[in-house]
């Protein structure tokens, strides 16, 4: 017997609609913490292991903020992207080991931008990575040099873009969203 299928909206959550089995799900749905048992037919009977199924409404990112994230990806993509391909296809020296350590992570981190543009809510741990090396830069090079009076060079010439990505990306970020999907949700089962 299938149950109605229900949304967030009385939650005021937008989800996708969840329809529930009301045939076991009210036998096995767990108070506290919403999680049904993953039913598995095994020699012709259910068998309800540890796996556990999360029929808990799961908040979506709205539309502004998804042509936010769009907006972001394209900027990494195309702005990074136009210094670092063409270091790469046409490369005016031999590198050394950092040099294509760097070039290397800006390629990759320009390529998946494009997907990010497509799939803005799955590529949100890429922005994660964006803000957390930026961020991490700011800190262990920027500011010694800055608090030193030492601003010179390529440390100098990159800093306002660097530093301005560490403080707009968390700011566009839907942290809400980031909380219950990579905090509160339950983690991948290890076996």
């Amino acid at each position: 017997m299938r149950g109605p299928t229900f949304t967030g909206a009385a939650l005021g959550v937008n989800t996708a609609p969840v329809s529930i089995d009301f045939k076991w799900t009210t036998r096995f749905l767990h108070p506290a913490t919403g999680f049904i048992p993953q039913r598995l037919e095994k020699d012709g009977h259910m068998e309800y292991p540890g796996t556990m199924i999360d029929v808990r409404p799961v908040a979506d990112v709205g539309l502004v903020r998804l042509y936010v994230l769009r907006a972001m990806y394209a900027v990494i993509a195309f702005a990074q992207g136009l210094k670092t391909w063409p270091a790469i296809l046409h490369p005016a020296h031999a590198w050394d080991f950092w040099n294509g350590v760097g070039l290397s992570f800006f390629g990759a981190l320009t390529a998946l931008s494009l997907l990010g543009i497509r799939y803005p809510v799955r590529m949100l741990p890429l922005l994660l990575f964006e803000f957390a090396w930026k961020l991490i830069w700011a800190l262990a090079v920027w500011l010694p040099a800055l608090l030193n009076h030492s601003l010179t060079g390529s440390v100098a010439d990159n800093a306002a873009g660097i530093v301005l990505g560490a403080v707009v990306v968390p700011i566009l970020l839907p942290w809400g969203y980031l909380w219950k999907q990579y905090v509160v949700a339950p983690g991948d089962r290890w076996h």
